[in-house]
């Protein structure tokens, strides 16, 4: 996974993790993972459910905040900031390619 950009020292975006990925996530010291695919995207390895599962199973906090164009809403983008600062730190944040995580 070499799109990674860090961001800060609390955030990494980059593309969505496979689950072996996932393993290594955990294994770099990641202590949470953000999702903002929607359900049933093209090319999604792993469900959000699924992610979630395989996330939880390493150890680390999962938050899913589903975003599209049509789904942007200043809502969506205060929902994120709020459930942001309670998650543990660092945070690995992913979309597909890692472009609208960043």
């Amino acid at each position: 996974m070499s799109e990674r950009m860090k961001i800060s020292d609390e955030i990494t975006v980059g593309p969505q993790p496979s689950a072996d990925e996932i393993e290594k996530i955990a294994g770099e010291g990641f202590a949470s993972l953000v999702n903002f695919r929607s359900a049933g995207e093209d090319e999604q390895p792993l469900s959000p459910d699924a992610e979630q599962q395989k996330v939880e199973a390493n150890g680390l906090k999962y938050l899913h905040i589903p975003v599209s164009m049509q789904e942007m809403t200043p809502e969506v983008v205060d929902r994120f900031r709020d459930q942001y600062r309670g998650l543990p730190k660092p945070v690995f944040a992913h979309c597909k390619s890692g472009k609208r995580a960043g």
